[in-house]
């Protein structure tokens, strides 16, 4: 892993890539800001390995409060139930985390992150699932956030 303060994963079919760039708030959570990024490299090692891997999903922790987990597509266009799929960990996305999918490893791995955005960069739209404030016009401009500075 990448520890130069860039850190955050894109998953492709062929690899690893690690990027996480800008950052949102980060407050006295410094502790749980860093163990929200260490669970998404987990997150990523566990979709590269997965039969999502060809999708070339990216997932970040975002959110002005680094409480959101993007679930970012440039490569494919989500569309139909695709991001419920993943989400719930149905069919084909079992087994991204332990036949739970995505909505099992956030209520395991990321205590406190109340939302999680599936975002298409080919037209914008996002699905939104959870229980926080995030609503559509603002999912479209959520920004990864990064490893504090020491």
């Amino acid at each position: 892993m990448i520890r130069a303060g860039v850190r955050g994963m894109a998953v492709s079919g062929l690899g690893f890539l690690v990027f996480s760039l800008t950052g949102g708030a980060l407050g006295a959570g410094n502790a749980q800001l860093i163990a929200r990024l260490e669970a998404v490299d987990r997150l990523s090692t566990s979709i590269s390995n997965s039969m999502t891997h060809g999708l070339g999903l990216r997932v970040y922790i975002a959110g002005k409060a680094c409480d959101v987990l993007l679930v970012d597509s440039p490569e494919v266009n989500l569309k139909g139930g695709m991001p419920e799929m993943i989400h719930r960990g149905g069919g084909a996305y079992a087994d991204i985390w332990k036949n739970r999918g995505i909505e099992g490893f956030v209520s395991s791995e990321l205590p406190g992150v109340t939302q999680v955005v599936y975002r298409n960069r080919h037209n914008g739209m996002a699905w939104i699932f959870g229980s926080g404030q995030l609503k559509q016009p603002d999912a479209k401009g959520l920004k990864p956030c990064s490893y504090p500075k020491k």
